[in-house]
């Protein structure tokens, strides 16, 4: 109740900044934010290891988030008013429109987070906890590079699109390459992933977690159909239609209790798995339709950019899964370097051959 309590203070530090972080994204001052949430971050875990060399337990962590906050926030209030004074000046009829489209991003990222946390429920009611361990040790690991990686991507793109504005053929154009980019880091991440989990589980987590392997398996499938999604919300935010998104999330709310609950009741965790799998073609092709609707027809041309990648990842997943079977599983430390070695290698060596041209892309974006 402490850890609580203490946490919620963040709820009313973060929004001191907030709209000087959107202010300083839209005019793509990505480095600016970068420089203070390292100098943040950084200040707020001295903070949190300090603490807990000197008796705080498990406050120590609490009290450094909120330094993080703190420092971020009031650094941001603190730029952002010398660019964008705020004014005292108040009228609801100049943000009812504003309004409108918050609710709908408010409703959006609710379902979402509701949808992305329904398979924990349902198992850890239906199966038990030690499911859970299984299901979310899997779980967390196969989603790390999607969280991680894709905001970098998609951060630049909600301002890429709104400065495009309803130009459907630059929209068009800066999907795809959106798209290409993503495929290029996820594909081979979540193939490899999927190779290699044999290897990774045991050197990681030792012996006993042994059904974790088939999952992530499974989970690498949902993997890559969530990353070609990823990019829908930027761009519906930057056409004003979170309206669309929320609508969505909703559907595939609706189908993933029926399907992950009847999944876990008949098949166990793996049914859960699968129910993702089934729930997450539903929800691409959804996906792809509302694309269609905000930028016109584009499908075939997503299909020229992307089965590179697809190819690409397969041969890389089927040398680097031939490898593995030459190695006896006394030697796993051995046998994953070498197929990560030999991974790299593969990706790299066809990916400069074949899709040179994405690396001035990805640079772009990353630059920014």
């Amino acid at each position: 109740e402490g850890i609580i309590t203490l946490s919620s203070i963040i709820f009313l530090i973060n929004p001191i900044g907030q709209q000087f972080q959107f202010l300083f994204q839209k005019e793509f001052q990505f480095k600016t934010i970068g420089k203070i949430e390292i100098f943040s971050g950084v200040l707020g875990t001295i903070t949190a290891i300090y603490l807990a060399f000197n008796g705080f337990k498990e406050f120590s962590m609490i009290y450094g988030l909120i330094i993080n906050a703190s420092v971020k926030s009031l650094s941001l209030f603190i730029l952002g008013c010398k660019k964008w004074r705020p004014l005292l000046y108040f009228k609801l009829s100049d943000i009812k429109e504003h309004l409108t489209f918050g609710i709908y991003t408010v409703g959006d990222n609710f379902l979402n987070f509701f949808s992305t946390n329904l398979g924990n429920i349902i198992i850890g009611g239906a199966l038990g906890a030690r499911a859970l361990g299984f299901y979310t040790l899997a779980y967390q690991l196969v989603i790390f590079p999607i969280s991680k990686l894709n905001p970098i991507i998609t951060k630049v793109a909600f301002p890429v699109f709104s400065k495009i504005g309803g130009d459907k053929l630059h929209l068009k154009s800066g999907y795809l390459n959106i798209m290409d980019i993503i495929s290029s880091v996820n594909f081979p991440l979540l193939v490899g992933l999927l190779v290699t989990s044999d290897s990774i589980i045991p050197i990681v987590y030792g012996s006993g977690w042994e059904v974790t392997i088939q999952l992530i398996k499974l989970l690498c499938i949902v993997g890559i159909l969530r990353s070609l999604g990823n990019p829908l919300g930027s761009l519906l935010m930057s056409q004003g239609r979170a309206d669309l998104g929320f609508k969505l999330n909703l559907i595939t709310l609706l189908l993933q209790l029926p399907v992950l609950y009847v999944g876990a009741k008949a098949f166990g965790i793996y049914g859960v798995a699968v129910g993702f799998i089934i729930v997450q073609f539903i929800n691409i092709v959804l996906n792809f339709r509302m694309v269609s609707f905000i930028i016109g027809s584009w499908i075939n041309n997503l299909f020229k950019r992307v089965y590179i990648q697809l190819i690409i990842s397969a041969l890389m997943g089927g040398g680097v899964y031939a490898l593995g079977s030459y190695f006896s599983s006394k030697h796993l430390i051995v046998q994953l370097t070498c197929q990560v070695i030999l991974g790299i290698i593969i990706y790299v060596v066809f990916y400069l051959v074949f899709k040179k041209e994405n690396l001035k892309n990805f640079k772009t974006y990353v630059s920014k």
